[in-house]
C-alpha cells in the first residue's frame, strides 16, 4: 500500500471499541484503573530534523484529565496574589500557583523533580517564565509525558484581567501536549480509557489532523492506538519504502552511469601508461652500445 493522507477513520472507531472491551474484560483489580491513557502512536521511515519548538498543546473537543487532577501554574512573580484570584475565578481543576523561584528552590533536586512530576496532572508556565523551562523541568517530567504548556496570565510583567486567566488556563485544560522531538516515532495521548467512545474518536481525530499537517505524510509507516500497559492495535499500514522505490531508481541509474564512465578512462589511461613504458625499455635496448670485439690472436708460424 503506497502513503496517503486518505485516513479512514472506522478503523480508528473500531480499535479504540476493540481496546476499551479488552481493559473491561482484563482484572477488576487492575491498579491504573480509570488513569489509563490511549495514545496516538505513529512510525515514521525516517527521522523528522530538530525543530527549535519541540512542544506544541492542541486544543482538543474533551479534555483528558480526571475530574480530581491537580494543575500547576508558575508565574514570574506574586505568587499569592494569582492564588487568590485564581481561587475567585472556580476554574474546571484545582490550581496550585508557585513563582519560578519558589518552584526551582522546592524542587531544584531530581527526587523533588519526579515527586511534584506525579502530584500534578498538568504544569503551566506563563510566558515570561518559558525561557527558563528546561533548568525548572527536565526528563522526570518528559516521562511522565508531563512537560509544560506555556500560556499567558500576565501582560508586561502585571497580572491580566481575570476572565482572560480563566479562559487560557481552561483552553490550556482542554489541550493536550504534544511531544515532537527528532525521532522516527511519534506519540501522544489523547484520552483516557473511561472516557466514552464518542469522546475518545473525537479527540483523536482532531489529534492526527494536527500531526499531518506537522509531518511529511509519505514517510508514514504506520499508524496505531495503544493504551497504558495493555495492546497495540494497527489501524494503518504503509509497506515500508513503496513510496520511495521509483525515486531510489532514479538515483541509482546516474550513480552506475557515472561510475561507468569514471572507470573506462582510468583503465585506458593505465593501458596507455603500460604501452609507453614498455616503448621506452625497447628504446633503451635497441640504443645500447654493443660491447668492443676482442682482437683475434694471430697464429704462430715454424721456421724451418
Amino acid at each position: 500500500m503506497v502513503a496517503t493522507t486518505d485516513f479512514d477513520y472506522k478503523q480508528a472507531k473500531k480499535a479504540i471499541k476493540a481496546i476499551k472491551d479488552h481493559i473491561e474484560r482484563e482484572d477488576d483489580n487492575d491498579l491504573l484503573g480509570s488513569d489509563r491513557g490511549l495514545w496516538l502512536q505513529i512510525k515514521l521511515a525516517q527521522m523528522t530534523p530538530n525543530k527549535a519548538t519541540r512542544h506544541r498543546s492542541v486544543a482538543v473537543k474533551h479534555s483528558i484529565l480526571p475530574d480530581e487532577a491537580e494543575v500547576c501554574l508558575i508565574t514570574l512573580n506574586e505568587p499569592k496574589a494569582y492564588q487568590e484570584k485564581i481561587n475567585e475565578l472556580s476554574l474546571d481543576r484545582k490550581t496550585t500557583v508557585y513563582s519560578g523561584k519558589g518552584f526551582r528552590e522546592k524542587y531544584g533536586t531530581m527526587e523533588a523533580k519526579r515527586q511534584v512530576a506525579r502530584k500534578y496532572s498538568v504544569f503551566l508556565v506563563d510566558a515570561p517564565v518559558a525561557k527558563k523551562i528546561n533548568s525548572m523541568f527536565g526528563s522526570p517530567f518528559s516521562r511522565a509525558n508531563k512537560d509544560p504548556a506555556v500560556i499567558q496570565v500576565s501582560e508586561d510583567e502585571k497580572m491580566m484581567d481575570g476572565e482572560k486567566i480563566k479562559e487560557n488556563i481552561n483552553a490550556a485544560i482542554n489541550s493536550v501536549n504534544v511531544s515532537d522531538p527528532a525521532a522516527d516515532a511519534k506519540k501522544a495521548k489523547f484520552g483516557r480509557v473511561d472516557m466514552s467512545e464518542k469522546d475518545l474518536f473525537e479527540n483523536f481525530k482532531v489529534l492526527l489532523e494536527d500531526m499531518k499537517e506537522h509531518l511529511d505524510w509519505q514517510f508514514v509507516q504506520s499508524v496505531s492506538i495503544q493504551a497504558d500497559q495493555s495492546i497495540s492495535l494497527p489501524i494503518y499500514a504503509c509497506v515500508p519504502g513503496t513510496w520511495l522505490l521509483e525515486e531510489v531508481k532514479q538515483v541509482e541509474k546516474p550513480a552506475a552511469a557515472t561510475k561507468k564512465t569514471k572507470a573506462a578512462p582510468a583503465k585506458k589511461a593505465k593501458s596507455a601508461a603500460a604501452t609507453d613504458n614498455t616503448k621506452v625499455q625497447t628504446e633503451k635496448k635497441i640504443t645500447k652500445p654493443a660491447a668492443p670485439a676482442r682482437p683475434t690472436r694471430k697464429a704462430k708460424t715454424t721456421k724451418k
